[in-house]
């Protein structure tokens, strides 16, 4: 519940599952340069969910994630997208969808406004 509650709902503003069967445990440093957060996290299985009702809150924020160990996926927008090491997606901050880990593992996550990417990413911004 506390990670649900901290992590989730305070730090990302999303519904956060952690599988039953396995305790959840989650590390997470983070720097901020400017607009741009970049983080280091490292956990047990999860998932998370951004809702309408989360959406309002105006973050549209663009999210790369960079799995370092594990695999990462989720579903946004009709399309469903699973990566592994070596490989990256993207999520969006202002689209309803999930994410998450079904292996658990260490993930190097970028967050930064859509203007940051207007020039060189047109369909990642709205």
């Amino acid at each position: 519940e506390f990670a649900r509650e901290q992590y989730g709902r305070k730090a990302l503003n999303v519904e956060l599952e952690a599988q039953k069967d396995v305790p959840f445990r989650l590390r997470l440093r983070a720097r901020e340069f400017g607009a741009v957060r970049v983080a280091i996290i490292q956990s047990t299985p999860y998932r998370v969910r951004r809702t309408r009702p989360l959406i309002v809150d105006g973050d549209d924020r663009i999210g790369l994630v960079f799995p370092l160990s594990g695999r990462f996926g989720g579903e946004q927008g009709k399309r469903d997208v699973t990566v592994g090491r070596g490989q990256a997606t993207t999520m969006l901050g202002n689209r309803t969808g999930w994410f998450g880990s079904p292996t658990g593992g260490a993930f190097l996550t970028v967050r930064a406004s859509p203007s940051l990417f207007e020039n060189t990413a047109p369909d990642l911004t709205p």
